[in-house]
């Protein structure tokens, strides 16, 4: 194995991604639906187009999970009160509750990694990983 950046990178990101569809599989949600309820912050409204641009999804892909989240009792879909051609979307109140418990998740998975570092480690990590975000 190399020992590049864009290994360690890829590395990372499998071990996230079976992170993620542990946690999704703990709320009953696909990594793309669970995406896209962290995108609507409880209490907004907005287009599905805009959520769908949000998770980085083309407005299909984007409707057809925002359908499902829908079907599920987690995302609402009202008539817009300024222009009544188009729809809103928002989190009822159970999304707003699996928010809570997706969050809970994504804590303990993170303090699962921060307790095998030493302290000194943790912001060396972050101002890493900061530095990587910033460079892409």
């Amino acid at each position: 194995m190399n020992n590049r950046i864009i290994d360690y990178v890829f590395q990372l990101k499998k071990k996230c991604l079976m992170e993620e569809a542990a946690i999704g599989k703990e709320v009953g949600l696909s990594p793309s639906e669970i995406h896209c309820i962290e995108s609507v912050l409880p209490g907004e409204s907005l287009s599905g187009n805009t959520l769908s641009e949000r998770m980085g999804l083309s407005p299909s892909r984007g409707s057809r999970v925002i359908d499902h989240l829908i079907s599920k009792g987690l995302l609402l879909r009202m008539e817009d009160p300024d222009d009544r051609r188009t729809n809103v979307i928002s989190v009822t109140e159970k999304g707003a509750d699996f928010r809570q418990r997706l969050e809970s998740a994504k804590r303990s998975c993170e303090n699962k990694i921060i307790s095998n570092m030493e302290a000194g480690q943790i912001e060396q990590i972050k101002q890493g990983l900061k530095i990587l975000v910033d460079a892409l």
